[in-house]
């Protein structure tokens, strides 16, 4: 996390093409551990039958902050553009990256199964969750980069009005998941975000993932 904020702030500093793609890449390597690290460190805090309701909540805040931070970044680009000698999207850049920058206490480590590498890769289902995780992420960062500029296109208006536009949309996630959760149980009565094919592999096989052997 704070090696994710350090080189998000840094994008303050492009001055070119090649500058830009050379942070990008660094920043994508940064962050791409926090996502499925998140849901293992899941695994060690929730059983199996809240485990899939504890996924959704945390997938869930991933479109509240698309709510909030989309007005927010508006309000930025356009209330401190030129403050400093900085543009808008410098400030933008600093400021959104500095909370994650700052240091922090390590959570404490559960106890849990180790694998190396080599028994990862070597497994299929590692591949098949890689894939599906590339797939979520093409379409996650397509809309993230652009919906903004295609309002902006459509609609016109400031920053911050394209802003709150790109808001409407991630709003529909946390919504339906919080209607879900109020309505009657039926059937068998699943949480939202759980589905039954999920909730039945994750109570067969367990909390810990282990390799296949060869």
């Amino acid at each position: 996390m704070v090696s994710w904020g350090v080189l998000s702030a840094a994008t303050m500093l492009v001055r070119g093409e090649w500058s830009f793609y050379a942070l990008r890449l660094a920043l994508g390597l940064a962050e791409a551990g926090f996502f499925p690290g998140m849901i293992l460190y899941l695994t060690y805090w929730f059983p199996p039958r809240e485990r899939a309701a504890a996924c959704a909540r945390f997938m869930t805040a991933i479109a509240l902050s698309q709510v909030v931070g989309g007005p927010m970044s508006g309000a930025i680009l356009d209330g401190l553009n030129g403050r400093g000698g900085l543009a808008g999207w410098q400030w933008l850049f600093l400021l959104e990256g500095r909370p994650a920058a700052a240091p922090r206490a390590a959570p404490a480590e559960a106890s849990h199964d180790r694998h190396t590498l080599r028994e990862a890769l070597g497994d299929g289902r590692v591949w098949l969750l890689a894939g599906v995780y590339f797939a979520f992420g093409m379409t996650m960062h397509g809309m993230t980069l652009w919906v903004p500029p295609i309002l902006k296109e459509v609609a016109g208006g400031s920053a911050f009005q394209v802003g709150l536009l790109t808001a409407v949309p991630a709003e529909g996630p946390p919504v339906a998941c919080q209607r879900g959760r109020r309505r009657p149980a039926s059937g068998r009565g699943r949480r939202c975000g759980r589905s039954r094919g999920a909730t039945r592999t994750s109570r067969r096989r367990g909390p810990t993932w282990r390799p296949r052997r060869r």
